[in-house]
């Protein structure tokens, strides 16, 4: 893991695509001015960074292939008003118009079509899991 920058308001890692080292680039972020700068509750700041490792795994996973050759990028940024983390990471991304199961898709007047194309995938891979 690499730091690139890092101030009391911001710091930049470059992390390998691999577990461990996320933990390391974890564990940084944990003890970097950034996070002590804040003066947010201790829970506040825990569950923000639990959210932030599970963005963390999901680059290092799906975007890096858990593969040490390829760069996960980690800005972690503080502000007056807001904590903010950028993740990026070299995998291909994905649409937000082709996840049917994301409410950003529901229509105008289907509130819950997302939950109902979860549940039939659900049922559907449970129904395999039945038949093996």
């Amino acid at each position: 893991m690499q730091i690139l920058s890092q101030t009391e308001q911001w710091i930049t890692l470059l992390v390998p695509a691999s577990l461990s080292e996320g933990e390391a680039a974890m564990l940084a972020l944990l003890k970097s001015a950034v996070i002590h700068g804040t003066g947010v509750q201790a829970d506040v700041r825990d569950n923000f960074l639990s959210a932030v490792r599970e963005v963390v795994w999901n680059a290092i996973e799906h975007g890096g292939r858990l593969d040490e050759s390829k760069q996960i990028r980690i800005d972690l940024l503080h502000s007056n008003r807001a904590l903010t983390c950028f993740v990026k990471d070299p995998g291909p991304g994905f649409h937000l118009s082709k996840m049917e199961h994301a409410a950003v898709n529901n229509p105008d007047d289907d509130a819950v079509k997302h939950a109902l194309v979860r549940e039939s995938a659900a049922d559907h891979s449970f129904m395999q899991i039945l038949s093996i």
